[in-house]
């Protein structure tokens, strides 16, 4: 499979088979992947386990602002209306320190410029524990959350987390949302090997 990682802070818009015409916006190094997980499937590859204590080269919250009004001020004048802003990018976004407020940037942002536009969350979940970071999550229309497996050892397959995760613990805080969610799961074949009876 092949990899690719974004290289701006806003990027698209792109045409979405499920979400329509998205504005993305990615909150990690446009350089390397930043994620929580190492799932065997990421477009994004592999996360580099040596390095993950990359704050100071993630975007600053004006920045991101600044480039995601530019943008949205370019499309309105263009008559090009997104239908989503998507959080994205090279990893998990809700790792970003200031994740929360970014967010309630790109809701004023939003309602002033696009106001029937959605924004989107796609993240793997594990952060939702976090009052501060689900707060944030509640206030946008689309929580799009991974869970692959409601199995312990698939997860670690499929995930490669880099701490344990209970799937029950996960599965438990994902119903705290009381349905303002929607569950992204990656389905996949499994073969085993069967030998012949001799």
């Amino acid at each position: 499979m092949s990899t690719f990682l974004f290289n701006e802070i806003v990027f698209g818009p792109v045409k979405s088979r499920r979400l329509g015409v998205s504005l993305g916006i990615n909150l990690l190094p446009t350089t390397k992947k930043i994620c929580n997980f190492n799932c065997i499937y990421c477009e994004c590859g592999l996360t580099d386990e040596s390095n993950q204590s990359a704050d100071n080269i993630m975007p600053y919250r004006k920045e991101v602002c600044y480039e995601l009004e530019k943008k949205l001020f370019a499309m309105k004048r263009k008559g090009q209306n997104p239908d989503v802003i998507t959080f994205a990018g090279n990893g998990e976004p809700t790792l970003h320190p200031e994740f929360s407020e970014i967010i309630g940037d790109v809701v004023k942002l939003r309602n002033n410029i696009f106001p029937d536009t959605k924004i989107a969350v796609l993240s793997n979940a594990t952060t939702i524990k976090n009052p501060k970071i689900k707060n944030a999550l509640l206030t946008v229309d689309l929580n799009i959350l991974k869970l692959d497996s409601a199995c312990d050892n698939t997860i670690e397959l499929h995930n490669n987390p880099n701490r344990k995760i209970y799937s029950e613990e996960l599965i438990n805080d994902l119903k705290t949302f009381n349905g303002k969610l929607i569950i992204q799961t990656l389905l996949q074949k499994l073969q085993f090997c069967q030998t012949r009876p001799q």
